[in-house]
């Protein structure tokens, strides 16, 4: 079994076993297959509307 281990983690890893391996390119994301390049683009996308976001708020304290 795993020796050495903390007892919590051992009931953690046997109640959640590593998901199975991926497809070359995917990658497994809230509980389903995705493709990375998806993921990546999506990242992408939130970070420019926050610092879209960011950039209006500080123009706007700026004015005051």
């Amino acid at each position: 079994m795993m020796r050495g281990v903390h007892p919590a983690k051992r009931a953690f890893v046997r109640r959640f076993p590593a998901p199975p391996p991926t497809p070359e390119g995917m990658v497994f994301m809230s509980g389903r297959l995705q493709s990375a390049a998806e993921v990546t683009a999506r990242a992408a996308a939130n970070m420019r509307s926050r610092d879209a976001a960011i950039e209006k708020r500080l123009t706007r304290l700026k004015r005051n």
